[in-house]
């Protein structure tokens, strides 16, 4: 029985298409306070006074709390060790945007008004927008122990570039600028926070990485990750967008302070002015190649836009400066890159991570060379393309790659050839016809950006009545990697998909995950589940062997039956899984990968 490549339903399509799933934006705790951030109104100032007297005399403000007051640490996210963000300002404001006080109250309108009733008086300072001024001397500091606004530095040699260059038959150069993009989910940033007696905090978050979150969080309270506890919610989309945010520490930081659990969801105009959208770049790129189309040299900078924070600033940097560099047969490499502080949102990472950024550069350098030398785009790329067998440059080994299939296959389907003769001389009025094509490399896993770790661990679970539940450590967050791996585990055990659940990520429950980004889930989780469900099938087999006087390992399973070798004795499926536990004194059958 395979469940692999059927067309079947989502696993939860009926609570989505009856509006019965209940999302992080619409999860609620009894006694429940709503809290909402007083956030910058100048990009860049000194706090010189915050007066917080009016709002907590407001009737239902229960928590009132400033960077003033609160002794909070600073933290990094994304593994970085670089302190530069806290949860509220406490000297300097550096954006639009950036947090000051937050309050909790009964309802949300009281919230808005004690924000109102909150004055703070602000030493306004120059402040700097554009990466490429804040990076020259005398520029305005957003970080004034950041020389030039530099977070981060970069280089990149491979090669002998510069004879390279020298050697090369056509050499071409552009600026490629790209800018500021939102993610622009649906569903706002939401969170819900509690605090128990023992002094153990629940977050309710729709998070791409609740493991990450948890561990973030743990720094920006002061206090230790095992009193934290992460249960996702469904996620109203992502796309890169909702990993460690500070409204879900901030929630738990008013909670802490109000004894009551706390709501904040913020508001469509805090989602585009104080989140984390796409990093822009300035890149500069050069390349060379002789007159047979081969590539021989690449010469880059990069100057990445980071905003007020770090955040991953420094992992989409070194994306978008590295990843590109495998895409093609290239051997001599020389890049700079730059991550810039200026006084703007902090940003971070959007579908791709560097990747759309940095080849959309390359990609134009590549059909402005083509042009240079007068060949056609797709054969240009077909001569460089990287092959099964190759090792980049940066230590790449591609034990398969289907880039040249790829690219021939795009170019018949769209008839490239014959629309590349024919659209030149085609037009209609003001408008003219063209096609283009260009490609792209991308990953399934962050092991060059985070490296210590970058595995996915699940256990399938199997009553005594049959019933299997999935437990993995990546969020479904829209895409469908629930119903992907209910497939998988219902592909191994021999079983309906209907037969199958995946909880919910649960930090105190699930195993071990990364989190849901850079492409991973149904690559790495997939097959953790893969292994998982192998191991409890051997389990049940182990059981139905012995019913069947037959070795475990000439068992086989279909359609919830498993079957001797030559098919004649069978036992069910829910039965073995019924002997399983009562041989186990109760005992749940678990399998591991």
């Amino acid at each position: 029985m395979t469940r692999i490549g059927e067309p079947v339903h989502l696993i939860d399509a009926i609570e989505k298409v009856t509006g019965s799933l209940k999302y992080g934006s619409d999860f609620k705790l009894p006694g429940m306070l709503y809290g909402r951030v007083l956030r910058s109104p100048i990009p860049h100032g000194r706090i010189v006074s915050i007066e917080v007297s009016g709002a907590r005399r407001l009737p239902g403000v229960k928590a009132v709390v400033t960077g003033l007051e609160e002794d909070l640490p600073a933290y990094s996210v994304a593994g970085e060790k670089f302190f530069d963000e806290r949860l509220l300002a406490k000297e300097k404001v550096r954006y639009i945007g950036d947090e000051v006080a937050a309050v909790a109250a009964t309802d949300e309108a009281t919230a808005g008004e004690a924000l109102r009733r909150i004055k703070v008086e602000y030493e306004e300072l120059p402040a700097v927008f554009d990466p490429l001024e804040a990076m020259r001397e005398g520029a305005p500091l957003v970080h004034e122990t950041i020389e030039r606004n530099i977070a981060r530095a970069l280089k990149i040699r491979h090669g002998d570039v510069d004879t390279a260059f020298h050697d090369a038959d056509a050499v071409v150069e552009g600026t490629f600028n790209t800018p500021l993009v939102h993610q622009a989910y649906l569903e706002p940033h939401s969170v819900v926070a509690q605090w128990d007696l023992q002094g153990r905090l629940t977050l309710w978050i729709p998070t791409q990485s609740p493991r990450l979150a948890q561990m973030t969080y743990a720094n920006a309270l002061g206090i230790s990750r095992d009193r934290i506890r992460i249960i996702q919610m469904p996620m109203g989309g992502a796309f890169g967008g909702k990993l460690e945010y500070r409204l879900h520490p901030l929630a738990a930081l008013l909670a802490r302070k109000a004894q009551a659990p706390v709501k904040m969801t913020n508001t469509r105009k805090e989602e585009f002015s104080a989140t984390l959208p796409r990093v822009p770049m300035v890149i500069k790129m050069k390349a060379g190649c002789k007159k047979d189309g081969a590539l021989l040299a690449k010469e880059t900078e990069v100057v990445a836009d980071n905003g007020a924070y770090l955040n991953y600033g420094p992992g989409v940097l070194l994306s978008a400066a590295s990843r590109h560099d495998n895409l093609y047969r290239l051997k001599n490499i020389r890049t700079n890159g730059y991550l810039v502080y200026t006084n703007k949102v902090a940003t971070g990472p959007f579908r791709g991570f560097g990747c759309p950024q940095s080849f959309f550069a390359l990609e134009s350098i590549m059909d402005m060379l083509a042009d240079e030398i007068g060949m056609d785009p797709v054969d240009f790329r077909l001569k460089n393309a990287s092959q099964s067998g190759d090792v980049t440059p940066h230590k790449w080994y591609f034990g398969s790659c289907g880039l040249s299939e790829a690219i021939q296959k795009s170019a018949e389907k769209a008839d490239w050839y014959s629309k590349r003769r024919t659209y030149p001389a085609k037009r209609s009025g003001d408008l003219a016809y063209g096609i283009g094509m260009a490609c792209c490399l991308h990953v399934s896993g962050s092991r060059t950006f985070l490296p210590f770790f970058d595995g996915a661990s699940a256990y399938v679970r199997i009553d005594e009545e049959g019933h299997v539940i999935v437990h993995v450590g990546e969020p479904d967050i829209g895409q469908g990697s629930k119903t992907t791996f209910a497939q998988i585990a219902a592909h191994e055990l021999g079983i309906p998909i209907e037969w199958v659940n995946v909880a919910a990520v649960d930090t105190d429950i699930s195993p071990h995950g990364l989190g849901t980004f850079g492409d991973r889930s149904t690559t790495l989780t997939g097959n953790a589940v893969r292994r998982a469900a192998i191991e409890a099938r051997g389990i049940l087999f182990e059981v139905a062997g012995r019913r069947l006087g037959e070795n475990p390992s000439s068992l086989s399973i279909e359609d919830g039956q498993i079957l001797s070798q030559d098919r004649s004795a069978r036992i069910e499926f829910r039965k073995a899984a019924e002997l399983a536990s009562y041989e186990r004194a109760g005992g749940i059958v678990t399998g591991h990968g």
